[in-house]
């Protein structure tokens, strides 16, 4: 039974996995298009299922410039956790401090084991958590299941900055937690960084979409690999086209040589222009054979033409992809020599 049902569930994941590549992308197109809410849609339907870094960069650029900055950074920060290179951890980190700056952040201290929740709604885990919780500038409310019973907190939340809340009872074994650090005076508060998203001096980093760069490449490979192979494809019927009119006229010069002369006349090699006329008959042959498999190479590389522009592959990158058609003729014949490294 299990190996009946096989089949239909490799089927069912292989369409999961197309309807996951072209939400992929409708995202690109959608953020061509300017839509940058309908491509966070396209763009995160499509990391369910793929859960490629590509995806996770460009779901999370475009939660940040439709004004997802919660999403935006929890999505960022798992990039940079993700990131296989020091330049695409930096990359991400340029845009976790700059959402950083425009979200609010809660210091949440309870005893050990503690379940904590957010708003009444979210459970954000155990104490001790492991970082503060990135939330909306604006008032909050911390729950925490104590031994004792539940206890709620409030609190306010500035863009910027990291508000503190404790659940810990002081005592003689148990000191009060130490209270944030003052901010020098002067200081410009840490929310004119970076102003909130849909402000009029706001602008969202411009940054590269994962997938357009990489599909250009593509693109231009493709077209760089069918022009070269079309363009052996023309040299080698142009020079099949040269040899067949050199065998035609060495056709012609044996013809005209044999309808002047008996057909005993070079029984004798020796009598004059039997040596021209046997060349001639040679010369002829090599040429025909050299056009006929010119036109033959001219076809098949006419056809490789097009099976690479149809054909050419989808997924990988093909950068470093290379190709060179080389004619080769001389007294012996012709043809084409080809090459190239993928």
């Amino acid at each position: 039974m299990l190996v009946a049902a096989a089949p239909s569930v490799a089927r069912a994941d292989d369409r999961a996995l197309r309807e996951a590549q072209a939400r992929f992308e409708e995202g690109l197109k959608r953020v061509k298009a300017g839509d940058f809410e309908a491509a966070r849609m396209s763009f995160g339907q499509a990391y369910v299922v793929l859960r490629k870094p590509d995806i996770l960069w460009n779901l999370a650029l475009s939660e940040e410039k439709s004004g997802h900055l919660l999403d935006a950074l929890a999505h960022f920060k798992d990039f940079a956790k993700q990131a296989a290179v020091d330049t695409e951890f930096l990359k991400a980190q340029k845009h976790v401090d700059a959402l950083m700056a425009q979200t609010g952040h809660i210091e949440v201290q309870a005893p050990a084991g503690t379940p904590v929740s957010l708003d009444g709604v979210t459970s954000v885990g155990t104490a001790p958590l492991a970082e503060p919780l990135d939330v909306a500038p604006g008032h909050h409310v911390i729950e925490g299941k104590l031994e004792g019973g539940t206890k709620t907190l409030g609190v306010d939340a500035v863009a910027g900055e990291v508000a503190r809340v404790s659940f810990v009872v002081a005592g003689p074994d148990r000191p009060a937690p130490a209270p944030p650090p003052p901010v020098p005076d002067g200081a410009p508060p840490a929310a004119a960084v970076a102003p909130l998203a849909g402000s009029a001096s706001s602008a969202p980093p411009a940054d590269a979409w994962a997938g357009e760069d990489t599909r250009s490449r593509r693109s231009a490979a493709r077209l760089a690999t069918a022009t070269a192979i079309g363009g052996g494809a023309v040299i080698a019927v142009g020079l099949g086209v040269y040899f067949g009119l050199q065998a035609q006229a060495e056709a012609n010069t044996a013809a005209d040589f044999r309808s002047s002369k008996p057909s005993s006349y070079c029984v004798n090699p020796a009598n004059t222009g039997c040596a021209q006329w046997n060349d001639a008959v040679q010369t002829q042959n090599r040429d025909a054979i050299a056009s006929d498999v010119l036109y033959v190479a001219g076809g098949v590389l006419a056809a490789g033409a097009v099976a690479a522009w149809l054909f050419w592959p989808k997924g990988g990158e093909t950068t470093g992809a290379s190709l060179w058609v080389v004619p080769a003729a001389g007294p012996a014949g012709g043809g084409v020599m080809a090459g190239g490294r993928f």
